[in-house]
């Protein structure tokens, strides 16, 4: 047993990080344990100090009924309260029990464990049990704010009014798990904790892991003591687990922690998500301070209120983000869909990419092209920086740091970096976050006392401390935005390979004209269309004597051609569309049918039009081609013109076209060089 006066010694605490709360067999004075087996309901753990409180000491309870304790009608109650509570592991309390030895009445808290029922009893303090309008108007105050941080300062000031007590702060736990004091209501005249940090090791893991599992925590008097829990002989050498009880004892760590504080007096409540402890409503007086038990469950439920507001609140900010992001990636695959190489989409024309991440600097490398946006490295240190990654980790997993090594942030100029690889080799999208300098403002040194013991911080006076080497953090929707890029990217570079394939199929890959499938299918959409209104011509282009040129002047010589005859071909085509075509009339593009072979349809052209388009193209193929420095070629083409008047007469264009260039061909013309 503690006795007031008492201290711990250094010893004592070096064994702190790894104690058993849980199993420490004892618990705070102010109150008393009994605990039941659940199935004959008889007393198999009483406290020190049931004699004071109950009435009867553990031995004489020990095999006991509880019965013994309390009267019929009032252990009926405490039945229907755990049944009621669906026997979970903690149910709800009940007020001004009577004891069946004792005068006066009690709060009794009921929980089970490990096949036991265990009974609290706490004396009542029952004057403010039954007025809820301090209590309304606490929850009315919660709910009205409309942030995180107001709900944060609502929640502070509503639970010091409620309890009394000198100070009551809001702790919000980052992801290393260092606490930062985001808001707090204080008497005047108290010195201002709000914005401090203080170091992960003031809440070890164990107490944290009880935090959240059990939402408050409440010392009455630091200097009270506490007593054991003693097992009844049929329960010898079996420790009672009280990590959801209301009266488990304190760590002698933690009560020198409160000394050093100049705290005489605590309540905790806590929020946790995702079993992971969030944040910690916490309430200190200089003084010791008694609550009731209805006082705490009152301020229990409005942190709970105030964490399911801040848990909404949150949720609307990821919505909020990831509709922000969505729209950023729309406009991405847009840019993607439109830029000549992905790349170029990526990092041209707006800052999309760095909003996706809200970074400084971004790269983008995607089918062998390398674009920068924003504050971002040189190639060399980026690429090098890629290989680095690439090597140390998985292929298809976006990587993020926000302190890299002071090497390599030295040599690229940035804290932080977020990379996602792409499907191609070596592709890649590499975010950039700046070094971020902070100042941060610690309740004490949080590196002094390093003896190798660990002992409570002795100091909480303001200990400033720069912080550089890291970026802001990359959040999990950071990553997962990248993650999501890099599908995007994907699936526009598949778009654009089949899109190749696609005009592949339907066009000359020498000359880049559409082919005799594309032809075809210009022709079944002409026909299904037409009305005998419609007039369509149609010219056939031979080049002749092209096998010569071929045969004297090499194969790279012919291609030369064909490539410049078609380039003329197409141009004349576009460039008399004005002068004989009707009005708004869909110009198909000239057709290289093979070999050397072209074919223009010129809808709603007459016989004068389509003569007018066949002599421009005569007259720009008879003008000299460059092959090289030192040759030039002249080359002619042979000519036939179609008509057709009606919808039935379209499927003989090429044919009749080719009939009438074939006339046109007996007339011999020589291949020119110069």
């Amino acid at each position: 047993m503690v006795t007031a006066g008492e201290h711990p010694s250094a010893q004592t605490l070096s064994g702190c990080a790894s104690e058993q709360l849980h199993l420490s067999g004892r618990i705070q004075a102010h109150g008393a344990l009994i605990a039941a087996n659940l199935q004959d309901r008889r007393i198999t753990y009483a406290s020190a100090n049931t004699v004071e409180l109950i009435g009867a000491p553990p031995e004489q309870l020990f095999d006991a009924p509880l019965t013994s304790v309390f009267s019929p009608d009032e252990l009926r109650r405490l039945e229907q309260a755990f049944e009621q509570s669906g026997y979970r592991p903690s149910s709800p309390d009940l007020y001004g029990v009577r004891l069946a030895a004792v005068d006066g009445k009690v709060d009794v808290i009921l929980h089970q464990v490990a096949g036991q029922l265990v009974v609290e009893v706490e004396r009542s303090r029952g004057d403010d049990q039954t007025n809820l309008v301090p209590v309304l108007y606490a929850s009315q105050a919660i709910s009205e704010a409309t942030s995180v941080p107001e709900v944060e300062a609502a929640v502070a000031s509503t639970v010091r009014a409620l309890t009394g007590f000198d100070r009551a702060m809001v702790y919000r736990f980052h992801d290393d798990e260092h606490g930062e004091i985001v808001a707090e209501d204080r008497l005047p005249g108290l010195v201002r904790y709000l914005g401090h940090h203080f170091p992960a090791n003031d809440i070890p893991p164990q107490a944290r892991h009880i935090y959240i599992r059990k939402a408050s925590r409440y010392i009455p008097d630091v200097d009270d003591g506490d007593v054991a829990v003693i097992a009844s002989p049929r329960m010898a050498g079996m420790g009672l687990d009280l990590s959801h009880a209301a009266l488990r004892s304190v760590s002698p760590f933690h009560l020198e922690f409160m000394r050093n504080m100049n705290t005489a007096a605590s309540v905790s409540f806590s929020m946790a998500s995702a079993g992971r402890l969030t944040r910690l409503v916490s309430c200190t007086s200089e003084k010791p301070r008694w609550l009731s038990r209805s006082v705490r469950r009152s301020c229990e439920l409005l942190v709970l209120q105030a964490k399911l507001q801040v848990s909404a609140a949150e949720q609307i900010s990821k919505l909020n983000d990831a509709a922000l992001r969505e729209s950023v990636r729309t406009r991405l695959r847009t840019a993607m869909q439109a830029a000549p190489a992905i790349a170029d989409g990526l990092t041209s024309g707006s800052a999309d990419l760095l909003t996706l991440c809200q970074a400084d600097g971004a790269v983008a490398c995607a089918d062998g092209q390398y674009r920068s946006i924003g504050a971002a490295p040189t190639e060399d240190a980026v690429r090098g920086l890629a290989a680095e990654i690439r090597a140390a980790r998985p292929p298809n997993s976006p990587w993020a740091c926000d302190r890299l090594p002071h090497k390599t942030a030295e040599s690229i100029g940035a804290a932080g970096c977020l990379f996602v690889a792409l499907a191609g080799f070596d592709d890649f999208v590499i975010w950039f976050r700046r070094d971020r300098l902070q100042h941060l403002r610690w309740l004490g040194d949080p590196h002094a006392e390093s003896t190798g013991l660990l002992n409570p911080r002795k100091s909480f006076d303001t200990w400033l401390e720069r912080v550089t080497g890291s970026s802001v953090p990359w959040t999990d929707a950071d990553v997962q935005a990248a993650q999501l890029l890099a599908y995007d990217v994907e699936s526009a570079q598949l778009s654009r390979a089949q899109a190749r394939l696609a005009h592949l199929g339907l066009h000359d890959s020498l000359t880049g004209l559409p082919n005799r499938h594309h032809l075809s299918n210009v022709m079944a959409t002409m026909l299904a269309g037409a009305s005998s209104t419609d007039p369509v011509a149609a010219i056939f282009i031979d080049l002749d004597r092209f096998k010569e040129v071929n045969d004297r002047y090499g194969h790279e010589a012919g291609d030369c051609v064909l490539r410049e005859a078609a380039r003329r071909i197409a141009e004349v085509t576009r460039a008399g569309a004005d002068v004989v075509f009707r009005a708004g009339a869909q110009i198909p593009p000239a057709v290289r049918l093979g070999g050397d072979e072209f074919f223009v349809l010129l809808p709603g052209a007459d016989a004068a039009g389509a003569a007018l388009v066949a002599e421009r193209v005569r007259q720009s193929l008879l003008e000299p081609i460059t092959i090289s420095p030192d040759l030039q070629l002249t080359i002619s083409a042979s000519i036939g013109i179609a008509l057709a008047a009606e919808p039935e007469e379209l499927h003989q264009l090429l044919s009749r076209a080719d009939a009438a260039m074939y006339e046109d061909k007996r007339r011999e013309k020589p291949v020119g060089s110069h």
